[in-house]
């Protein structure tokens, strides 16, 4: 609700469509908020979102769509951790598709290469879960020498920068001072979504 009520206030910044847009990822209502992220785009001339609209198309069940964009000339132009998160919904496309092995591929270069970046679980996480598809899980060395956990992949609650973004508004706005209404809260996020 706030998201969408910052937008009604704020619907040319940048900032808001691409929160409202985080929201709507988060929930899983892909068509919405793909529409937001290319509003954003389309406002901030950024491409930073493409991440994010790739696995909404993967969302939507539309992986020719989303491996379009993803071999778009805008996504070879990301910096290193989009293009990481392009490869990580890459192997989930593939994994759809029933392509478990180019799943495994996508994302084979990347483990070794991460160190300690803030990006690395998600990659080995993602490796780990390809590699349970083909069954080579459990012998795997990359995988064993980081005790990395088996799950899902592209589950919307599983995002790095979703997570940051709710981190940054938790730290600037919510943690500042007890907030006595609602609404003083609402406006207090709307405020500071205008402001960034």
């Amino acid at each position: 609700d706030h998201a969408q009520h910052a937008v009604s206030r704020a619907g040319r910044v940048p900032a808001a469509r691409e929160a409202l847009g985080l929201v709507l990822y988060r929930t899983g209502e892909y068509a919405e908020a793909l529409r937001e992220f290319r509003t954003a785009r389309r406002l901030s001339g950024s491409d930073h979102l493409l991440p994010y609209m790739v696995d909404c198309e993967r969302g939507l069940g539309r992986p020719a769509r989303a491996l379009e964009l993803l071999g778009s000339p805008e996504a070879r132009q990301l910096g290193q951790e989009e293009q990481v998160e392009l490869l990580i919904v890459g192997s989930g496309i593939r994994r759809d598709m029933g392509q478990p092995q180019a799943a495994v591929l996508a994302l084979q270069g990347q483990v070794d290469k991460v160190g300690n970046k803030p990006w690395a679980a998600r990659v080995w996480y993602a490796y780990a879960d390809a590699l349970l598809e083909v069954g080579r899980a459990a012998g795997e060395p990359a995988v064993q020498r980081r005790g990395v956990d088996v799950g899902r992949v592209g589950a919307a609650g599983d995002n790095a920068a979703m997570e940051s973004f709710f981190a940054t508004l938790q730290k600037n706005v919510l943690d500042r001072r007890r907030w006595t209404t609602r609404n003083e809260l609402r406006l207090a996020i709307i405020h500071w979504i205008e402001r960034t």
